[in-house]
């Protein structure tokens, strides 16, 4: 039986980070929970050092507290409060250390080594007894459903797998195979037990087919080069073994059925099955070689001695293998449930702490009453939008102001105007719509440069799928990124929102536009501008007066309530944090949270609500009186030329001081919305490059594990990345090739000429040459070639190993003597791409780069039969 190492995890700053987020957000409580953090710490560290099921309980205990940190802690990415501390562990089976920042991932490495665990008490067992055999049972099944929860629960959370002992097909593999090991037992079992035949080749026949599901989940796994070649043939093998067990019990099914044809088929059938092993025996451990040895020795008999008894006693004929009845299976060995960790803990650590769980619920609460408070918003938005229209239309407060003004500014307008300074006046508002425009466009860059990367990763994942088709064996990315994307799309959303309510601040802006450059003007400016009017009322228009200006104070109070009660909802005060809490900690369902939320509002929101609702209802009455009195008091007054000018005046004022309220109102809600957004996008573009990186990283792994495994098997796979390269570069080959054809007579000319010339001088210097003779020359080189290579200026070619530069086509070359033996066979024994290197025909990727010059020029003075052609020269 297999066993495989613990991970191993390096130190981390769990104290100094849970430290920090505590003094951050619970003020004061720092001390109260020291001693918490401390415990959880020397945990970790004491976990840190297990080696054996002898400490098992460490990793358990360990783990329980993980799990009460998750409702303590906030871990979530989306959360902005969120914690993060950084695990690094190392892979089990390719042993590099992978570091990741989710406590999913601290979570799934302790239950790996948990697993393990298990799997190594499973080999303590004797399972020569009864006792054994059940306890190694339940140790591999309980292995096997640590696996399972890793893969169904805390993969999810981490979206993709860290480390490769992680990967989803790792752990798929390892939990069949402890399956399949139990199973095996299982079948020993009834075999020792004497059991029926039919019983035990269902359960050998699906023993078989887990150790087939095994070996197939190993192929797809990326650790499938890290294991022994022992590993992958005891898969088979067993496959093998058990499925001609199966059929040797059904040949005893046929043959109490008196079916002594289909006997001898199920043995011949086992037979053949058996024989498969015999090229994976060399790799097999000793204890299942024994066994299978025997085996075989028993099936040929047993075989044999049928096949006997049938030619003479019953003569059936014995179908052929596709034509025996397909075997049953059954599967005894089930995944079981996950210790109680919680048991494990004996000292309850940050207690006092709001628990996660608490802490997203009174998420939700503020959601809820941003709802709410969008709702109420809405429609007072609607409501104090037609009183600002009735009282442009009436011209009102002006003509009240303009009656009661005698050469100076209304008292209103006095107040108004100093509160608008106080938010920055008429500049303020040309800043704001600069600001926001500003905002938006860094709001929505971010947007779209989100979008781009996750659509050209889906785009690359796409079209790598397509490329290798059934090779490529990996979840698509738009299986995975669908919470990005769903995120994205709600960002996008707001987006488009926030944009509309820009667009209505510049129309407000523009439309009044005018009047607002008023606001620029000292007070003693505007009293210069004031128009001079009579100002004498009747008994009557006073009365009226006294009249309206009750109504326009209830409107103004009907904005005020209205404003306050958004303000309400706005933000969530402490009184009302902690009444919450304490409703969602009394249930324990978070299931029961909406309407525990729902209730509370309800209940404690409810007055304001109604308050503002009736405010709401109330209106069109008391706007449609204010309209009646209006007319009864311009009837009443007899207005010059100067009393309306002075009017109109003063109302274009009054609206002014409050358009700049509603327009910086608006406006700073806006740049605290882009502000948040910003935030948000920055988180969210940082788990999209993490995603992208994360699925670049498993995608070069795949891509090497395929040509790994394909090179094995006699198949090339083109490499995605050179693959537009080399074949651009066969292309230009083949020009080059039609370009030499065509001049290849001028240059035997030429180089005819050349050559003559250079034997004469051979000749003459040749005493001189045997002394002076340069190793930088290659020996089979002609002068013309290395001539060209001085005389062009283009890139290093090695073949000019004394300085020379020059592109000189290396296919041109007669010989390459500098070329070592190893890279000669790497030639023939790849079988992608041409290289020039080897000129015998041989076939390969050899970087030309890598070739080590010094080692060649070696090589060139050590060959002897180089050495022989300088000896027949002589």
């Amino acid at each position: 039986m297999f066993s495989f190492p613990l991970k191993k995890t390096d130190r981390t700053d769990l104290f100094g980070v849970l430290k920090k987020y505590l003094k951050k957000n619970f003020k004061g409580k720092l001390k109260e929970y020291q001693n918490d953090i401390q415990i959880l710490h020397d945990l970790r560290q004491e976990m840190r050092k297990v080696e054996n099921y002898v400490s098992n309980e460490v990793l358990l205990k360990y783990y329980g507290y993980l799990i009460i940190l998750r409702t303590k802690f906030p871990f979530n990415k989306n959360n902005p409060r969120r914690v993060k501390i950084n695990f690094r562990w190392t892979d089990t089976f390719l042993k590099n250390k992978v570091a990741c920042d989710e406590i999913s991932y601290e979570q799934g490495a302790v239950l790996f080594n948990l697993a393990l665990l298990e799997l190594q008490r499973s080999t303590s067992f004797n399972v020569e007894t009864e006792e054994g055999i059940k306890s190694t049972i339940n140790s591999l099944k309980l292995s096997a459903s640590y696996f399972n929860h890793i893969r169904e629960k805390i993969l999810k959370e981490l979206l993709l797998a860290p480390s490769k002992d992680l990967n989803s097909a790792t752990l798929s593999m390892l939990e069949n195979w402890l399956l399949a090991q139990a199973q095996e037992l299982v079948v020993k079992k009834v075999i020792k037990d004497n059991m029926k035949a039919a019983l035990i080749s269902k359960l050998a026949m699906e023993t078989s087919s887990m150790y087939s599901r095994s070996y197939s989940l190993f192929q797809s796994s990326p650790i499938n080069n890290a294991l022994p070649k022992k590993f992958s043939s005891t898969l088979i093998c067993k496959q093998l073994y058990f499925h001609a067990l199966a059929q040797k019990y059904q040949s005893i099914v046929s043959y109490s059925k008196s079916k002594y044809g289909i006997q001898v088929g199920h043995l011949q059938y086992a037979c053949e099955l058996i024989g498969q092993t015999k090229n994976h025996m060399k790799f097999l451990p000793n204890g299942f070689l024994t066994s299978l040895k025997e085996f075989i020795n028993q099936i040929s008999k047993e075989y044999k001695s049928a096949d006997k008894e049938n030619n003479i006693c019953y003569s059936e004929s014995v179908p052929p293998v596709n034509s025996l009845p397909k075997l049953q299976k059954h599967q005894i060995v089930k995944l079981v449930a996950l210790p109680k960790f919680e048991e494990y803990i004996d000292v309850k650590i940050f207690s006092g702490l709001i628990p996660l769980q608490v802490v997203e619920g009174l998420e939700k609460f503020k959601e809820k009453l941003e709802a709410v408070k969008e709702d109420l918003k809405q429609a007072c938005d609607e409501k104090n939008g037609a009183i600002q229209e009735l009282y442009e239309r009436l011209g009102l407060p002006g003509s009240i102001y303009a009656l009661e003004s005698d050469g100076a500014l209304p008292e209103n307008i006095v107040s108004g105007l100093k509160m608008a300074k106080e938010n920055g006046g008429f500049e303020q508002l040309l800043e704001i719509q600069t600001n926001l425009t500003e905002m938006y466009k860094g709001s929505h860059s971010m947007i779209q440069e989100i979008v781009l990367k996750v659509k050209e990763e889906e785009d690359e994942d796409l079209e790598i799928s397509m490329q290798y088709g059934e090779q490529w064996k990996r979840a698509t990315s738009g299986e995975l990124n669908g919470k990005l994307k769903k995120q994205l799309s709600i960002y996008t959303q707001k987006l488009r929102q926030a944009q509309n309510a820009d667009t209505t601040i510049k129309q407000e802006l523009e439309r009044n536009f005018e009047s607002l450059q008023l606001l620029a003007l000292s007070e003693k400016q505007l009293i210069g501008k004031l128009p001079v009017g009579s100002s004498s009322m009747s008994q009557e228009t006073q009365k009226l007066v006294g009249k309206i200006k009750i109504i326009l104070k209830q409107l103004d109070q009907y904005i005020e309530t209205r404003n306050e009660a958004l303000e309400k909802f706005s933000t969530i005060s402490d009184e009302d944090r902690n009444q919450m809490s304490s409703e969602l900690l009394k249930t324990g369902s978070i299931s029961e949270y909406d309407n525990i939320i729902d209730s509370y509002i309800n209940e404690n929101f409810k007055d304001i609500i109604m308050q503002t609702r009736s405010s709401l209802n109330d209106q069109d009455d008391v706007l449609q009186n204010l309209e009646f009195l209006n007319q009864d008091f311009v009837s009443s007054t007899k207005e010059s030329n100067a009393l309306k000018k002075k009017e109109q005046f003063l109302q274009n004022l009054s609206n002014a001081i409050q358009t700049h309220a509603r327009i910086v109102k608006n406006a700073t809600d806006g740049m605290n919305f882009y502000s948040s957004l910003q935030d948000n996008l920055l988180r969210l573009k940082q788990d999209v490059d993490d995603f992208v990186m994360a699925r670049n990283l498993e995608k070069e792994e795949r891509l090497e594990s395929l040509k790994s495994q394909n090179n094995q098997s006699g198949y090339n796979i083109p490499n995605q990345n050179n693959q537009m390269n080399q074949m651009n570069q066969m292309n230009q080959m083949n020009q080059n090739s039609q370009m030499n054809q065509m001049g290849q007579m001028n240059q035997m000319n030429q180089m005819g000429q050349m050559n003559q010339m250079n034997q004469m001088k051979k000749k003459k210097d040749k005493k001189k040459k045997k002394k002076t003779k340069t190793k930088n020359q290659l020996p089979n080189m002609n002068p013309q070639q290395f001539n060209m290579g001085y005389q062009q200026n283009q890139g290093y070619n090695p073949y000019f190993q004394g300085g020379g530069r020059g592109q000189l086509p290396m296919q041109n070359m007669n010989q390459f003597q500098n070329m070592n033996q190893q890279q000669f066979n790497m030639g023939y024994q790849q079988n992608q791409g041409y290289n020039p290197y080897f000129q015998g025909g041989g076939r390969g990727q050899f970087p030309m780069q890598n070739m080590n010059f010094q080692q060649n020029q070696m090589q060139y003075n050590q060959n002897p039969n180089i050495k022989k052609k300088k000896k027949n020269k002589k």
